[in-house]
């Protein structure tokens, strides 16, 4: 990468669930890498890895 490009401050994909803390324990059971939750005043997110290492993000809905 050269200088003059930029990383992403998020991943581009996001999927959304209504129970975030369930869909967290079970991914980290289920062996996925998973970074921690982040808890913000618009809503609760964390990101994880697929196999090939790409990032995605989980948010809840409520």
């Amino acid at each position: 990468m050269n200088s003059s490009e930029s990383i992403l401050a998020h991943p581009s994909i996001l999927f959304s669930t209504t129970d975030i803390e369930a869909a967290y324990e079970q991914m980290k059971q289920n062996g996925i890498e998973v970074e921690d939750m982040l808890k913000m005043p618009f809503g609760t997110m964390f990101t994880f890895k697929d196999q090939d290492g790409n990032n995605y993000l989980l948010r809840e809905d409520k």
